[in-house]
């Protein structure tokens, strides 16, 4: 912060006026807890379009200013605190972004796969599909410069251009355009529009408080275990119900955090600006409501991790029984083997015992399979509160 000591708001951005970052604002992570109707503009260096942004919903507004934005314009009700460094959205604990699955399992996967995106929508952080958009006005300013180099080039020759060399040149520009903007439309433009239109259906780590990222932390690990065992790869744990109810889960869990932690916040706020007596004493059954349904979702949490144990215990079975069916495979050599050597009594009895070793395995898998598949029954349906 040594070299900022100069800049006029050094922790906040006053409510309305254009602000050139460096000189009169800081880079960081803001907050405005009154956005109303505001809006505000970000002015990204390079190329960059400028990113524009409205608060997604009543309560607070976010957005971060990068150390390579040029200016930061606003219009807002309250002015703008600033609450952390930018990048700060990044230290997530190890959690990963969820996603709604009833947004489709592959438009789920593309937006969980572009966090950045998510973060661009939620605060106005810059993406790389941004930084890598085309803009008209670059593409025309190049067509203007390749028209320039030609009729210089052509006059220092002594060629007389055709007009339709222009014109050659400049529908060859536009096409070139088009395909660079048609590029970008399929590899960012859906999974871009999806995500601006429905910033309520995904949940960000940074949208949840500590104990909140805790639990989902641990609900993301334990679906984790679950989906790579052995068994499940194998077909073994109902796949097409796992495919199901383990996103749905996930997904409710995420979704109740992400309100607890606003609520929170909101009580937090409430506090800081001086509580009455008798505001206390109402707070007082809220705070218990939100501990209440934290409560709950833990629950859910420590089933998903009961889930997450039987079906370890189903791998354990699950490798032994492999490893004895590979024995019991070879059995005949055994017992050639053996009637070579010992008394055909004796071999059979050998036999009998690798087929009985190879039986209480079969069985110790199956009653794995059905510990681990009653563990999944258990969880709580995810449309549960």
């Amino acid at each position: 912060m040594g070299q900022c000591l100069n800049v006029r708001y050094l922790d906040r951005i006053p409510a309305k006026g254009m602000f050139v970052v460096g000189a009169d604002v800081v880079p960081g992570r803001y907050v405005c807890r009154t956005p109303g109707n505001g809006r505000w503009i970000r002015y990204p260096g390079g190329n960059a379009a400028p990113v524009a942004g409205r608060p997604d919903a009543p309560g607070e507004a976010e957005v971060v200013i990068e150390s390579g934005d040029v200016a930061f314009q606003t219009h807002m009700p309250g002015d703008w605190l600033r609450v952390g460094a930018p990048g700060v959205e990044d230290e997530d604990d190890g959690v990963l972004p969820v996603v709604d699955p009833d947004l489709g399992e592959d438009l789920a996967a593309r937006l969980r796969a572009r966090p950045d995106l998510l973060r661009h929508v939620r605060t106005g952080a810059p993406w790389a599909g941004e930084r890598s958009r085309p803009h008209g006005g670059d593409w025309l300013r190049l067509i203007v410069l390749l028209l320039l180099a030609v009729f210089m080039l052509g006059g220092a020759a002594g060629v007389d251009l055709s007009p339709l060399v222009f014109v050659a040149l400049a529908a060859a520009g536009a096409a070139l355009y088009g395909l660079r903007r048609g590029a970008w439309q399929r590899r960012f433009g859906e999974v871009a529009a999806v995500a601006k239109a429905n910033p309520d259906r995904f949940c960000l780590p940074g949208d949840l408080d500590d104990r909140g990222r805790a639990l989902l932390r641990r609900a993301q690990e334990a679906i984790r275990r679950v989906r790579e065992s052995d068994v499940a790869r194998a077909g073994l744990l109902e796949p097409g119900e796992n495919a199901v109810t383990l996103p749905r889960q996930e997904w409710q869990i995420a979704k109740t955090l992400r309100k607890v932690a606003q609520l929170r916040e909101d009580q937090r706020r409430l506090v800081a600006e001086g509580v009455a007596p008798q505001a206390e004493e109402a707070l007082r059954p809220l705070r218990k409501a939100l501990d209440d349904v934290e409560a709950s979702v833990a629950a859910r949490v420590e089933a998903l991790e009961r889930y997450a144990e039987r079906t370890a215990e189903a791998d354990a079975a699950y490798r032994a029984h492999a490893q004895v069916a590979r024995v019991a495979d070879r059995a005949a050599e055994y017992q050639d083997l053996l009637a070579e050597t010992v008394a055909d009594e004796l071999a059979v009895s050998e036999i009998d015992r690798l087929a009985r070793n190879a039986a209480d395995l079969k069985k110790a898998l199956q009653e794995s399979l059905r510990a681990a598949q009653q563990a999944a029954v258990e969880l709580p349906r995810p449309d549960e509160p």
